[in-house]
């Protein structure tokens, strides 16, 4: 089968010639390649006319796409209606394409980036890169016998607001879980071992117990290395300070 594009089946522009059938074989051959020098010399001039016709029908697919194509240079601070792609937003995701306005209300140009991209100014609420193709751009034009022709009576684009929060209090610890992975805990803050031991030197056992006492944090260490808390406390109290930790830890 030949392609309307190359007017040439995929087999002879691979190997330059139409596959050889016993209809197609010469009476008189002779030799084993009587034809090698032809078929060399061919094939440059096969591959020209492939790259001909290519040419021929990528112009013609030019000429009807470039129908519907039209160039198009904006300047600063003209108003252009903007597209906006349902990947966009959240709210979109869930809502029938036929539902959503084609084009949004009309936005200033700021400037233009690279070849092809603008810049627009766009109201806080969207929260969205201002950068876009001219593809998604379509210039605004007043109606000055009817300036409300070109408003949308339909709902405003949905944006997920977000309100600023006063932080109650601080969690020294939390638990972080997510599918197929161990939960994790994480501490917010965790007493280094240089800390630590000028504690232990400076006040004793007592403020051994009261750190662990009062952060979390402490317990897990003291669980992970028990003998470590009690290097420099007395024997005596040794027994007495680790029970009182487990307790504490709840081991």
């Amino acid at each position: 089968m030949r392609s309307e594009a190359t007017n040439q089946s995929p087999f002879e522009i691979a190997i330059g010639q139409q596959p050889l059938t016993p209809l197609a074989l010469a009476g008189d051959y002779k030799g084993r390649s009587p034809l090698a020098a032809q078929v060399a010399r061919s094939w440059n001039e096969q591959a020209d006319v492939v790259r001909s016709y290519l040419d021929k029908a990528g112009c013609k697919m030019k000429k009807w796409v470039d129908k519907r194509r039209r160039p198009k240079e904006y300047n600063l601070g003209d108003m252009v209606m903007l597209k906006l792609l349902s990947q966009q937003f959240k709210s979109f995701r869930k809502v029938h394409k036929g539902l959503i306005r084609k084009y949004e209300e009309p936005f200033p140009i700021m400037a233009k980036v690279g070849k092809v991209s603008y810049r627009l100014e766009l109201p806080p609420k969207l929260k969205i890169h201002p950068v876009f193709h001219v593809s998604l751009l379509k210039p605004h034009y007043d109606d000055k016998e009817d300036p409300s022709c070109g408003e949308s009576h339909r709902a405003p684009t949905t944006v997920v607001k977000s309100y600023d929060k006063e932080v109650e209090y601080v969690l020294s610890d939390g638990l972080e879980r997510r599918r197929g992975v161990p939960p994790t805990r994480h501490y917010l803050k965790m007493v280094t071992v240089e800390e630590m031991w000028s504690t232990q030197r400076a006040e004793g056992p007592a403020t051994i117990m009261a750190i662990g006492t009062a952060t979390p944090p402490n317990c897990f260490l003291q669980n992970a290395y028990p003998d470590f808390y009690f290097r420099i406390t007395n024997s005596k109290h040794k027994t007495e300070l680790k029970e009182k930790f487990k307790r504490i830890c709840k081991i």
